[in-house]
């Protein structure tokens, strides 16, 4: 399965580390908004226009940007998918398929992960998708989780409490 990241906080790299560590997952690209000071894989862009084709794509970025980011990307038809406890499936852009792919983890820049013990909530539109995001998940974690936008939501505000 090939993937492109788009954004490369937290969260984006420390999915990129886990993903390159499989052999079910190639990490094609790597978009980020500015240069990426030490790029772990060759190909990053930092325009839009330069995203490659990828079987998933996938929005690591800041809540509040993740609906208006979805509907500048230049492609359609895709399997785009974000990685939010917060934000709802239906926020996603209508030109592309939609989906989930939630690590339930605080992630810091100093503290490594192992995600094979973290659970990835998984939600799509579609059947097909749907099991895509299932195998994306069982490639780097033991507990994958088909949840809907409600219970993530809540899963996401309780780990605060």
């Amino acid at each position: 399965m090939n993937i492109v990241i788009l954004g490369y906080g937290n969260v984006a790299q420390h999915l990129v580390r886990a993903f390159l560590n499989t052999n079910e997952v190639t990490v094609s690209q790597i978009y980020n908004r500015s240069e990426i000071a030490d790029p772990p894989i060759q190909n990053c862009t930092t325009a839009l226009s330069n995203i490659i084709e990828a079987d998933v794509y996938i929005i690591a970025l800041p809540d509040d940007v993740i609906p208006d980011f979805s509907e500048k990307l230049p492609f359609k038809n895709k399997l785009v998918v974000h990685t939010s406890g917060s934000v709802p499936l239906h926020l996603l852009s209508e030109e592309n398929n939609k989906g989930v792919f939630y690590p339930l983890q605080t992630f810091s820049e100093d503290r490594m992960v192992d995600f094979a013990s973290i659970p990835i909530c998984v939600e799509a539109t579609n059947d097909s998708d749907l099991h895509a995001l299932k195998k994306l998940g069982e490639s780097i974690s033991e507990k994958v989780v088909e949840i809907n936008s409600e219970q993530r939501r809540k899963l996401h505000w309780l780990r605060f409490l």
